[in-house]
């Protein structure tokens, strides 16, 4: 990689880690002196460049966003290590969607690997991230609640859901670079049906969660009804228990004062007080 590359790698994939790690995944930035710990993939990326071995070169690029997330914020090791595979897909993802577009939009004819186009398409990848995290933050607290409770099933279906994209993504830009073998052709289709199966998988478990979530809340409405309706008979039978007691207590005092009266023979007092 030319240095070029590398400056745009290093603050402009990382910008992208920082704004998915922070503001969309939740983590909060670590102000511990770890946060330092960068610099050592900054002092060996020369190191990597004189052995000049491809694949370490690769991997070494991908090594950023788990620098990134490791030194810069706080939270378990393992939670981190997660966001970064779903980040990776994420910005993957998007950066694929900006080619495609310019291939599509566009008649110019781009070579496979034009450096200058993948720095201009990351750059809007960074406008598009910011974007998300300037407009998005009503959804913001929904979605790190989510990735704080999302157990490791769904996670490995989610981690699924995006590779496939990617790969189909993936295979629609070989496609238009002309670059699309048969056997690529085969494993595009095969990659479509299956994220075809997986989206029809999900929408049914959606639309059953939505079903089974209006049939509780009814049910919960109905025990509600039902429980306010007890309380109030409860509270009139409580009523009338009262009222009942103050009236046999007045008929008592009524029966003694006129039983007192009978036997004194006070006939006409007790005549008055009857009448």
């Amino acid at each position: 990689m030319s240095i070029c590359e590398w400056v745009y790698h290093v603050l402009g994939e990382g910008i992208k880690f920082v704004l998915l790690g922070h503001w969309i995944f939740g983590y909060e930035f670590n102000q511990k002196k770890t946060r330092y710990l960068i610099l050592l993939y900054l002092l060996g990326i020369p190191f990597t460049e004189y052995l000049g071995i491809s694949q370490m070169t690769l991997l070494y690029e991908h090594l950023l966003g788990v620098f990134l997330l490791l030194c810069l914020f706080q939270g378990r090791v393992l939670e981190k290590i997660k966001s970064f595979f779903v980040s990776w897909f994420l910005i993957a993802l998007v950066d694929t969607i900006g080619f495609i577009l310019f291939l599509l939009l566009t008649t110019v004819e781009v070579q496979e690997g034009n450096i200058l186009l993948q720095i201009g398409i990351g750059s809007i990848g960074i406008v598009f991230w910011g974007i998300v995290v300037w407009k998005g933050k009503r959804i913001q607290k929904q979605i790190q609640s989510f990735w704080v409770e999302i157990s490791w099933k769904s996670y490995v279906v989610l981690l699924t859901i995006l590779f496939l994209l990617s790969l189909g993504l993936g295979g629609m830009q070989a496609y238009l670079y002309n670059t699309m073998t048969n056997s690529l052709q085969e494993v595009i289709f095969v990659l479509a049906v299956l994220v075809a199966i997986i989206f029809l998988a999900l929408c049914a478990g959606f639309v059953y969660n939505r079903q089974s979530k209006k049939r509780l809340e009814e049910v919960n409405r109905l025990n509600a009804k039902y429980l306010e309706l007890q309380q109030k008979y409860y509270e009139e039978s409580l009523e009338k228990y009262e009222d009942m007691r103050g009236f046999r207590h007045d008929l008592n005092k009524h029966i003694y004062m006129m039983a007192a009266l009978s036997r004194e023979n006070r006939i006409e007092e007790l005549k008055q007080y009857i009448y």
